[in-house]
């Protein structure tokens, strides 16, 4: 019920039935008082613009539906493509560890290597904040202030997972997206502006040469600033 300084009701819908009553009652009035209906015109054009414009609203809403729909099934499509590829590069004869590392699918344990897997786990930091990306710098956590890799690392594999605001990191590391390579300790991201308020959880692993991962980082997060 709205109150006698603001009789409108607050849902669309039931505006819009108000408004229809509103108008046909106060037309019935103003006849009543031998006014001109003429006068009225400016108050009939605006109730059929509102009744356009919630219907305008309603189909973009359904459209809306729909589409979040057809990303889901076209996503799982892509899983599904992804993955029969994935089996083949997987049981490829020529296929390396740096190969799978590279395209971000399992990287397989090797039981003899020249260069051990790495021994120590990197330190994520995200250093800067910017509208729609985020920074990084990955050291490594046991020598945080130099800038060098541990030795027998070639990389970083860098992995990130987006959570609305004030929801925990995820605790699987399976929940985490692949998202991208990192040689020289500094990274970029950047986020479309559907994700400003989000956070961004990341998580790395040092890679040797033939691909072998070492431990995993300590989560590091921050907000994507919208």
């Amino acid at each position: 019920m709205g109150t006698p300084s603001n009789f409108f009701p607050e849902r669309d819908d039931a505006f819009e039935a108000w408004s229809v009553n509103y108008l046909n009652a106060l037309k019935t009035w103003w006849v009543a008082q031998g006014l001109d209906l003429k006068d009225l015109n400016d108050l009939d054009a605006a109730t059929v613009a509102y009744q356009e414009a919630l219907a305008r609203n309603a189909a973009a809403k359904a459209a809306a539906e729909a589409a979040v729909q057809d990303k889901v099934s076209a996503r799982a499509l892509l899983e599904a493509a992804v993955r029969q590829t994935a089996r083949f590069v997987q049981a490829y004869p020529a296929t390396t560890n740096q190969d799978r590392a590279a395209l971000g699918i399992t990287v397989r344990q090797s039981r003899r290597s020249a260069v051990p897997a790495p021994a120590s786990a990197p330190l994520v930091v995200v250093a800067r904040v910017e509208r729609g990306n985020h920074s990084l710098r990955i050291a490594d956590a046991a020598n945080p202030t130099r800038r060098a890799k541990p030795k027998g690392v070639d990389r970083a594999l860098l992995f990130v997972a987006l959570a609305p605001a004030g929801a925990p990191a995820p605790s699987d590391e399976s929940a985490y997206r692949f998202a991208g390579l990192v040689a020289d300790g500094t990274a970029t991201l950047d986020f479309s502006p559907d994700k400003g308020g989000m956070q961004a959880y990341y998580l790395a692993r040092w890679v040797n040469a033939r691909g072998e991962p070492g431990p995993w980082s300590a989560v590091a997060s921050g907000t994507i600033a919208a």
